[in-house]
Formats: structure tokens, C-alpha cells, sequence
């Protein structure tokens, strides 16, 4: 009798031991599918906060590159502009004696060249709008 109630204590003590090993056993698989969840959230953060940089990063260069090819070609415009508005100005100079008989001519080549100076404003200014706009880009 005495073996039988140790075999029933040792036989408890087994089952207790075995269900505490189960409890720790399924506390262990609910904390895992947590630790997963809470690495795959970073994971899609870090990957969309990449991402976003990236495109931004690529949108500012490409600004920037067509601002730089759009000063250029106000910069050449310019450059023609003025190199004509002088042209203008020298075969005035050197045909003025000529034209003072001729007021319609002297007209004609004043309004030319202040619609030449026009247009050389007009360039200046989007030149220096372009200017400014590409500053603050960097």
C-alpha cells in the first residue's frame, strides 16, 4: 500500500511536471508569432521609408536638370539677343549720317531695337525667375 502511494505521488509529480512544461511550451508559440509580426512591421517600414527617398531624391535631380537646361537656353537666347541689339546699334552708328535724311528708316530701326530690349528684359527676368527657383531646389 505504502508503494502504491508513492507510485500514485511520483505518478502526480510527473503530470504536474509535464502539464508546467506544456504551459511554458504554448507561451513560447504565442510569443513567437508576435516577435515575427513586430520584425516584419520594421521590415516594411525601413523598405517604405527607402523607397519614398529614392523617388524623392530622383524627382529633385530631374528638376534640377531641366532647370539647369532651361537657364542654358535662356542664357543663349539672351546672349543672341544682345549680340544683335549691338550689331543694331553699330550699323546705326555707322549709317547715321546717312538715315538723317531718311526719318522713316531711323523709325523703323528705333522700334526694332526697342522691341529687341523687350525681349532682352523679358528673357533677364525669366532667366533670374529660373535663377531663384533653381536656389532653392538645393
Amino acid at each position: 500500500m505504502e508503494t502504491n502511494i508513492v507510485d500514485q505521488e511520483e505518478n502526480k509529480y510527473q503530470a504536474d511536471r509535464l502539464k508546467r512544461k506544456k504551459e511554458r511550451n504554448k507561451s513560447n508559440l504565442q510569443v513567437g508569432p508576435g516577435v515575427v509580426l513586430v520584425f516584419l512591421w520594421l521590415g516594411l517600414a525601413c523598405a517604405g521609408y527607402w523607397y519614398q527617398d529614392k523617388s524623392i531624391k530622383e524627382a529633385i535631380n530631374t528638376i534640377q536638370a531641366d532647370n539647369t537646361k532651361n537657364v542654358q537656353e535662356l542664357e543663349n537666347k539672351i546672349e543672341s539677343l544682345e549680340t544683335e541689339v549691338q550689331e543694331i546699334q553699330s550699323a546705326l552708328a555707322n549709317t547715321d549720317t546717312k538715315l538723317t535724311s531718311t526719318s522713316s528708316v531711323s523709325d523703323e530701326v528705333n522700334k526694332r531695337i526697342t522691341e529687341l530690349d523687350g525681349q532682352l528684359k523679358a528673357l533677364e527676368k525669366s532667366l533670374k525667375i529660373l535663377q531663384e527657383t533653381g536656389n532653392e531646389d538645393y
